[in-house]
């Protein structure tokens, strides 16, 4: 029970960071581009190597990263609105866009997670 205590607390915590995150963004930078799912995305796979690395490396596990892992980086990255996003686009008929927005979020979101994960091995 305290498992899901922790990870329903981590979800709540990410998905107002994601909000926030988004919608600041969203209101001061007026582009087609889907710059907050993107920025979230990012954000989220980077705290989810530093997490994961964290525990992996000094062998524990535990309800912080369950909290941490499942709840916070779950909520906070965005997979369902970047398929939403990447629909629009090709939708609008901007389908080089949405490959760039695709390769961009794809690939830089496996380079976040693998520097926050390189981080922690060389602390």
């Amino acid at each position: 029970m305290a498992a899901l205590f922790g990870i329903m607390l981590g979800g709540a915590l990410g998905a107002s960071v994601r909000f926030s995150v988004a919608g600041l963004w969203l209101k001061d930078y007026s582009s087609d581009f889907p710059w907050g799912t993107l920025v979230v995305n990012l954000m989220g796979s980077f705290i989810f190597g530093v997490v994961y690395s964290w525990y992996q490396y000094r062998s524990a596990e535990g309800l912080l990263s369950m909290a941490l892992l499942v709840g916070f980086c779950g909520a906070l990255t965005t997979f369902s609105s970047f398929a939403f996003d990447c629909l629009r686009l090709i939708e609008r008929g901007a389908t080089l866009m949405g490959v760039a927005y695709i390769s961009l979020s794809v690939l830089g979101s496996i380079f976040a997670l693998y520097a926050g994960a390189r981080l922690i091995q060389f602390s």
